[in-house]
C-alpha cells in the first residue's frame, strides 16, 4: 500500500502548527492588539468566561460547519481532521499562554509594537506552513481555501476578507456588549501585513518542499495561492 504521508512531513506540519499556537499566545500577553481572528475569539472570551483556547475550539467547529455546508457531499474526511487540529491548536495556546508565557511582563511599549510586528510575519510563516503540508489544515485556512476554489479567488485575498469581516465583528461586539477592545495597532497592522506575506511564503515553500523531495509534483493538487 502506498504511504500517503511521511515522517517529514508530519514533523514539518508539527512545527508549523506549534508556531501557530505559540505566536497568537505572544501577541495576546503583549496586548497591544491582536490578529482580527484571535482578536475576535478574544471579544467572545470577555463575554463568555471562557479560556481564549476553548473559544479558538468553538470557532474552529464553527469553520468545520461551515466547510461541510459548502462541500456537501465532497466533504472528506481530511475536512473532519481539521476540527482535531483546531482543538490541538486551542490547546496549545492555553498551554503557552497560561503557563509558558504567564510570568513574562514586557514594559516598553516600543519593544512591544517591535516584537508584534516580526510575530506578524512570523505567524504568517508558520501559516503558510501548514496550509503547504498537504497534511491536514487548519479549520479557518481550510474554509478560506474552499471559498477561494470555489470563487476563482487567492486564499491571500479570501484570508484578508476574513480579517476584514473579524474587525467589524470585534467593533459590533464591544459597542453592544461593553467589553474591553481587542481592536488595536495590532489587529489593524496584522490585517495589513499577514495575508500578503502568506501569498509570499506559500509558494516558495511548496516550491522548496518538492525540491526537497518531502512532497512530490503529484501531492500538490492544486496551489493554495493562485488558484
Amino acid at each position: 500500500m502506498k504511504q500517503l504521508f511521511n515522517l517529514r512531513q508530519i514533523i514539518y506540519f508539527s512545527v508549523g502548527l506549534t508556531g501557530i499556537a505559540f505566536i497568537a499566545a505572544l501577541q495576546i500577553k503583549l496586548n497591544i492588539g491582536i490578529g482580527p481572528w484571535d482578536g475576535f475569539g478574544r471579544s467572545i472570551s470577555y463575554i463568555t468566561g471562557l479560556k481564549v483556547g476553548d473559544i479558538a475550539m468553538i470557532q474552529s467547529i464553527g469553520c468545520v460547519l461551515l466547510t461541510f455546508m459548502l462541500l456537501k457531499k465532497d466533504f472528506k474526511i481530511r475536512n473532519v481532521l481539521t476540527l482535531v487540529v483546531g482543538v490541538i491548536l486551542g490547546s496549545l495556546m492555553n498551554f503557552f499562554f497560561y503557563t509558558v508565557l504567564d510570568k513574562i511582563v514586557i514594559n516598553s511599549y516600543i519593544i512591544k509594537l517591535f516584537i508584534f510586528v516580526i510575530s506578524i510575519v512570523i505567524s504568517a510563516f508558520f501559516v503558510s506552513m501548514v496550509q503547504t503540508s498537504e497534511f491536514v489544515s487548519l479549520p479557518l485556512e481550510n474554509l478560506c481555501q474552499v471559498i477561494a476554489d470555489r470563487n476563482g479567488k487567492t486564499f491571500a485575498f479570501i484570508r484578508q476578507a476574513v480579517d476584514v469581516l473579524c474587525v467589524i465583528g470585534i467593533i459590533v461586539i464591544t459597542i453592544f456588549f461593553r467589553v474591553p477592545l481587542t481592536l488595536r495597532e495590532g489587529t489593524i497592522l496584522s490585517m495589513i501585513i499577514f495575508s500578503p506575506f502568506t501569498g509570499v511564503f506559500m509558494p516558495k515553500l511548496s516550491a522548496w518542499l518538492i525540491k526537497e523531495g518531502i512532497l512530490s509534483d503529484r501531492t500538490q493538487t492544486h496551489s493554495p495561492v493562485t488558484e
